[in-house]
């Protein structure tokens, strides 16, 4: 599993999304200045709202086939609805319950990047990767970039 404690009080600084190859990748930094990219392949759904000059990470959250449909259900609803809900319960939709078996047989993961400050991430993926950035070619904290690539 993933280590994303470290992202606490770290930033978002940019986002790449490439339509056709279905990829996202972001580019986080933690607070001690470390900067590294999550990839997101095979993205099926991907949401961000307000995304601000300065997006402070408060946690990242990721859910797999060992998790428990009930702590994402309510994460799901909004990914693919577009709107959000506080009760778990009655969120027995068929678009939800295909995604939690797609989740559930190991096909798909979901993550949310959820913050104190700035920019709400959720992705549905195929596979999701965490790597540290050698070479700092993406956004860096004293800028916010999003770009959309065909």
């Amino acid at each position: 599993m993933l280590d994303f404690n470290k992202f606490v009080e770290g930033h978002l600084t940019g986002i790449k999304v490439y339509q056709t190859e279905k990829r996202a990748v972001l580019f986080l930094q933690e607070p001690a200045g470390k900067n590294w990219v999550l990839t997101a392949t095979d993205v099926s759904e991907f949401m961000i709202l307000q995304m601000r000059m300065q997006n402070i990470i408060d946690r990242i959250s990721f859910w797999d086939s060992s998790s428990n449909d009930f702590d994402y259900r309510s994460k799901l609803f909004s990914l693919i609805y577009g709107r959000f809900v506080e009760e778990k319960d009655g969120l027995n939709l068929p678009l939800i319950n295909q995604a939690i078996e797609i989740i559930r047989r190991g096909d798909a993961v979901l993550v949310e990047l959820e913050p104190v400050y700035g920019a709400l991430v959720l992705i549905l993926a195929r596979d999701v990767s965490l790597a540290e950035e050698q070479e700092p070619m993406g956004p860096q904290a004293a800028s916010t970039t999003i770009i959309l690539a065909r």
